[in-house]
């Protein structure tokens, strides 16, 4: 199982299933194959909506059907044509070099994909109109030399494509944004997978409505959203400080600060008492910022001085110097004299 950091912030990371885009899985699988792709290459466009998952599709697919390949990635998107060419030949020789001549390393592309050892499939992604002549030359040349293509462009690409280069496109494959049923499956997934707790329904509900509402349908979105609410959640860490699992307990949908996580109640009373107005931040008292559950009682100026908080609590019974001793006594004296 993928760790959250993977499912959120790792752009390799790909889920265990990829929900509804099985009719899209089907199609991909008629037209290019395992056994039929080493006889018959095929040149395959995905286009359609930016963050709808074309990208994941293919890997996805990639990674199901076609495991025996080696699928490299080339992407294009704000790239000049001597790094995208540069990109391609990294992808087949990691050392290669990359000082020569456009023209010469075309020339090199083609000798390194007639010798590959290992069936090559490349993905060339987010094609657009500034690359489409580049697009049109990697077509030409694996058509040639019998190597297959995956491509994910804009939804309008495939109307920009000229008969001299469409030639070469064997199958074009639109993908459409998600109706919002089937968007709040897929953040439900991801929510599942990037927070280990509960998180309520109605807060993912209100997730998938606001990104419905405001930037279609867009898995991309939802990612980014998360990464933003991560650190919200994990700074400080939630699990490892035991705080509640759900939101609504601390947090209220006007305003995710100030929370109102009663500390004084659950836990210590900061807020109140003779603590009340002593301590400037949380670091004052807990010591490790990455968990919360340690803490000390004896770094402040009042209690690091053992012999004369020895004296004042001569007459507890079961009294000892410890920061877990003070908080196991706090409930029962924290308005008497005897606690500092």
């Amino acid at each position: 199982m993928a760790s959250t950091f993977d499912a959120l912030f790792n752009a390799e990371y790909l889920p265990a299933k990829l929900l509804h885009r099985n009719q899209e899985l089907e199609i991909l699988s008629k037209h290019l194959n395992a056994e039929e792709t080493l006889s018959h290459p095929m040149n395959i466009l995905v286009h359609g909506s930016f963050g709808v998952g074309r990208t994941t599709l293919l890997r996805f697919f990639g990674q199901q059907e076609l495991s025996a390949f080696h699928r490299p990635i080339i992407r294009f998107q704000q790239k000049e044509p001597h790094e995208i060419v540069s990109d391609a030949l990294s992808a087949l020789v990691p050392a290669c070099p990359l000082s020569f001549s456009l023209p010469e390393k075309w020339t090199l592309m083609k000798r390194l994909v007639r010798k590959a050892e290992v069936p090559l499939l490349f993905t060339l992604d987010d094609i657009d109109s500034n690359t489409i002549q580049l697009y049109g030359k990697f077509l030409q040349v694996c058509k040639e030399n019998h190597i297959s293509t995956m491509a994910t462009a804009p939804r309008y690409f495939p109307r920009q494509l000229k008969a001299d280069l469409s030639q070469f496109l064997d199958f074009s494959l639109e993908l459409t944004p998600f109706t919002d049923h089937q968007f709040l499956d897929i953040v439900t997934q991801r929510v599942t997978e990037v927070f280990p707790q509960p998180i309520p329904a109605q807060a993912i509900e209100f997730m998938s409505d606001l990104i419905c509402l405001l930037d279609f349908q867009r898995p991309a979105t939802i990612v980014e959203l998360l990464q933003n609410l991560h650190p919200l959640l994990y700074d400080p860490n939630h699990i490892t400080a035991q705080f509640p699992t759900d939101c609504a307990s601390c947090h209220s949908e006007n305003a995710w600060e100030p929370s109102t996580f009663d500390h004084d109640g659950q836990y210590f009373a900061i807020y109140s008492g003779r603590h009340r107005g002593e301590w400037d931040q949380c670091v004052d008292c807990h010591t490790s910022p990455s968990n919360f559950t340690v803490f000390s009682c004896l770094d402040c100026h009042e209690h690091n001085n053992k012999s004369e908080v020895d004296s004042h609590h001569s007459e507890v019974r079961g009294y000892a110097y410890t920061s877990q001793a003070c908080l196991s006594c706090q409930p029962r004296y924290q308005n008497s004299h005897l606690f500092l």
